[in-house]
């Protein structure tokens, strides 16, 4: 009995030594993400820039950045999520351009089949690997119709569906997008959605081109 208790004993403290030794590393990668997203520079736009990103960051709410290929997008949506609350949780990113449609939506969606290789993969898609982080979707203007119509479910009810599935499956993700397209044009030839474009566009961030 003694033998038992001490055994169940030794367990748990391995347990909670292991638990705070990959906090530690967490930590670590963390700080070390913080300071690779850092913006380097002293002038006025750097500087407003950088105080823009940190009042976006405090929110939970989406947000888009917007401009030309090499503008920075991806550094100002990294520094977006490692300077939000979220940091300690994924954060998961998503290039929107794809060899097919139904490929990039069992990207995001999943496919809900288990893997014959892996039996800890459970056609789990983006979307739900990010739950409690951040999901970064690069150049999302190149997003189909039919996921485009997931995606504002998700930032309406916080759930999708696996293709071909009805069960609805919950998620806490916070969508961090990023386009070189003009998503206003695109609403207007009718090739991405209205209600969509007003749930992402909360918080626009427009960035010059370097």
């Amino acid at each position: 009995m003694i033998r038992n208790t001490m055994l169940l004993l030794t367990l748990a403290l391995q347990n909670i030594q292991e638990r705070e030794t990959l906090l530690r590393i967490q930590q670590q990668k963390t700080g070390q993400a913080i300071e690779e997203t850092h913006l380097i520079g002293n002038s006025t736009d750097i500087q407003e820039l950088r105080s823009t990103i940190t009042n976006i960051a405090k929110t939970d709410l989406p947000v888009t950045v917007l401009g030309e290929s090499g503008a920075g997008k991806t550094t100002a949506c990294r520094a977006i999520h490692f300077n939000s609350p979220r940091r300690h949780h994924p954060l998961v990113s998503v290039h929107c351009v794809k060899a097919s449609e139904s490929q990039l939506d069992i990207e995001l969606f999943g496919s809900g089949k288990s893997s014959l290789s892996d039996p800890d993969d459970h056609g789990r898609g983006k979307i739900e690997l990010a739950s409690g982080g951040s999901l970064f979707l690069d150049e999302i203007g190149n997003l189909s119709t039919s996921a485009q119509g997931k995606l504002l479910q998700v930032l309406t009810e916080n759930m999708f569906t696996h293709p071909g599935s009805n069960k609805p499956i919950y998620t806490d993700v916070r969508i961090i997008a990023a386009a070189n397209r003009d998503l206003p044009r695109e609403v207007a030839e009718g090739r991405f959605r209205q209600d969509l474009y007003y749930r992402l566009n909360v918080f626009p961030l427009g960035l010059e081109a370097l």
